[in-house]
């Protein structure tokens, strides 16, 4: 937040706390204060035909519920994903310390709020939101918690439209979490049962929101139909000529993923399925974007601190490498007009 709002004061004699709001926070406001409209007279979109429904509902509705009882337009919608980010990063903590020490554990947490697409944590993005959901419904499924992990999982689901796919992790999850009995009996029924509780919620939420789409729009599926209106850059356009952006968001997501393989085999499945689902599809799909998916990606801050673990001027210059690209990131979305 501080980076966004200094970066945004050039030539200005006060903090542009204004830029939390920008882009995507627009369509938040926008939907806070009106919902979501009426279908377009022109479907599906060309390039350029932006509408509200490619946002999912969570974020929006729960800052009305604040602007409702009073709170101002800034604070009910920055304020969310804040408390969202504390959140995640103590579920960081909490995932890592399964597998790892206090200080890796606490490290990760650090490192997850240093990330250059950690900046949209404190903007009007549902990001935090969606973050937090991930982890804690991942932590959730490993200890057998199915109730708790639908609820975290529920959460990632009504946050973005990709969140769904946190429903293959917990299923990797539920894998290791029943493993087979001291007798060789098989535990398929309590897999599938404890499955079938972590994915009821989320899947009944997809199945009314596609309805609510149709009724709206002609179209169940209008949140990802929507995205046409985008101008993405996918791999094979940045092949064939990428700008600068993409270029910036392509190396950020590859070395995050990078991390991702290289720890491969030392991180549970669940984790690394869900940061690859993060990042990968945005190869095909449009890569402008990647670096705030990489710190959704919690397997990510994760393998830092694991990297640097005893290495005290390794730590330090990865820390340091993080606050400059950060910085020099939040000129790039504020000055010079960069998507977060």
């Amino acid at each position: 937040m501080f980076c966004l709002a200094v970066a945004g004061s050039h030539d200005k004699p006060h903090l542009q706390t204004n830029q939390l709001l920008t882009w995507d926070g627009l369509w938040y406001r926008q939907i806070l204060e009106h919902g979501y409209g009426p279908r377009p007279a022109v479907w599906p979109p060309g390039l350029g035909g932006w509408t509200t429904f490619p946002f999912f509902p969570l974020f929006p509705f729960s800052a009305r519920l604040l602007h409702d009882v009073g709170a101002p337009m800034l604070v009910s919608l920055t304020l969310i994903p804040n408390l969202a980010a504390l959140a995640g990063a103590f579920g960081v903590y909490r995932i890592a310390r399964t597998r790892y020490s206090h200080e890796v554990a606490m490290a990760a947490a650090w490192v997850l709020g240093l990330l250059p697409g950690a900046l949209t944590f404190s903007m009007a993005y549902p990001d935090a939101l969606f973050m937090a959901g991930c982890v804690w419904a991942v932590l959730w499924a490993s200890e057998r918690k199915p109730w708790l992990a639908a609820l975290a999982a529920l959460v990632a689901t009504t946050a973005r439209p990709n969140g769904a796919l946190i429903l293959v992790s917990l299923a990797v999850a539920t894998l290791a979490a029943w493993p087979r009995t001291a007798d060789g009996g098989s535990p398929w029924a309590r897999r599938a049962a404890a499955t079938a509780i972590m994915s009821a919620p989320s899947i009944v939420f997809l199945a009314l929101w596609s309805w609510n789409m149709d009724r709206w729009t002609g179209d169940p599926v209008a949140y990802l139909t929507a995205k046409r209106a985008w101008d993405e850059t996918t791999l094979w356009e940045w092949v064939t000529g990428g700008g600068r952006q993409a270029s910036f968001q392509l190396l950020i997501g590859a070395v995050c993923l990078g991390l991702v393989i290289f720890f491969v085999r030392r991180f549970p499945a669940a984790w690394t399925t869900q940061a690859v689902l993060c990042l990968a599809p945005s190869f095909v799909l449009g890569m402008v974007g990647m670096v705030r998916y990489s710190a959704q990606a919690f397997a990510v801050p994760i393998a830092i601190a694991v990297l640097t673990a005893g290495r005290r001027v390794l730590r330090g210059a990865t820390v340091a490498t993080l606050v400059l690209v950060t910085g020099v990131y939040s000129v790039f979305i504020t000055r010079y007009g960069w998507v977060p």
